[in-house]
């Protein structure tokens, strides 16, 4: 009986002794680093709008397949770095403890990305958001892009 009542006691002081933790966390209160993506030759910046969603499957060996990350492509409103054309596609977890940005169809958003050999990623601890929370980080980028010499 002692044993029982001291597991529970330990399980109960356990639960709301820990503090919660995500499987993803990043680092708060960060302020943009505009010089530092300037001279990220893999960093990916535009907006645009949300015109496509697939699902990336992971086919299992027994036959099942799980969505793993999400294709998402963009029509570029604007482009500050490494965007060529009208469109891009990227790629990002499916927000299940992967660190994937939850994208919605026609939404529009300032995407923080990186270019890699295969892909361009982003997740929760870029910069991307919903375009319109992201009005002070567009400002700045445009004034810069004014101030660089041509």
């Amino acid at each position: 009986m002692k044993i029982i009542c001291s597991a529970i006691l330990l399980t109960t002081l356990f639960l709301f002794c820990v503090p919660n933790t995500n499987a993803c966390s990043c680092a708060a209160g960060m302020q943009p680093d505009y010089e530092a993506w300037m001279a990220d030759q893999q960093r990916v910046l535009f907006s645009g709008k949300v015109i496509k969603m697939e699902p990336v499957l992971y086919h299992f060996p027994n036959g099942e397949a799980r969505e793993m990350a999400w294709k998402i492509t963009f029509e570029i409103k604007k482009s500050w770095k490494n965007v060529k054309g009208e469109k891009i596609t990227i790629t990002t977890g499916n927000g299940r403890g992967d660190c994937g940005y939850k994208f919605k169809l026609d939404e529009e958003y300032f995407v923080d990305a990186q270019k890699t050999e295969k892909e361009i990623y982003t997740g929760i601890c870029s910069w991307t958001q919903k375009l319109a929370q992201a009005k002070d980080i567009i400002q700045t980028l445009n004034q810069r892009e004014q101030e660089r010499p041509r």
